[in-house]
């Protein structure tokens, strides 16, 4: 898989070399990165549910053009190809549909329970800059006070004991 910008990009999966989800999706224009282009599917394309770009602009660099894709329910890391393209969800499953069905990707399952966008790992390799911000009873607790908490602003890890 292929996720080099991380998830403060606003997917909720990771970024996937695809272009399997092409039927119906909807050229929204061009964006100067991966992070504008999904805010912009969130926003001019409300019954889809994935971005899609073209993989020259997976360093950071311009996308020439954004598309709105339907998942129709389906992983997008199960459509993994040789492509010129790479595909994230750009909000989760349940959110585009009434029956509020259980989330079909790990990274969703895991946000579904307890806020965080992703697997939790076992490392303390970034703790190069972080800040005690107290003791929390639960995950998803220690979670939502760094999604609130105006000093957490621009960090994108949480680090539990």
């Amino acid at each position: 898989m292929n996720n080099t910008q991380g998830f403060s990009d606003g997917c909720h999966s990771e970024w996937v070399k695809t272009n399997f989800f092409t039927s119906g999706e909807q050229n929204i224009g061009s964006f100067p990165n991966r992070a504008s282009c999904v805010q912009a599917v969130l926003t001019e394309c409300p019954d889809h549910d994935l971005a899609n770009v073209p993989t020259s602009c997976e360093h950071g660099g311009e996308c020439s053009s954004c598309w709105c894709q339907h998942s129709g329910g389906e992983l997008v890391a199960a459509h993994q190809q040789t492509s010129g393209w790479l595909t994230c969800r750009a909000k989760a499953l349940n959110t585009t549909n009434t029956t509020a069905d259980a989330p079909a990707d790990t990274m969703e399952a895991e946000s579904e329970q307890d806020g965080c966008f992703g697997d939790w790992v076992p490392t303390n390799a970034f703790s190069n800059g972080e800040f005690y911000t107290g003791r929390f009873d639960t995950n998803a607790a220690c979670v939502a006070q760094a999604k609130t908490n105006p000093d957490c602003e621009g960090f994108d890890l949480i680090n539990v004991e």
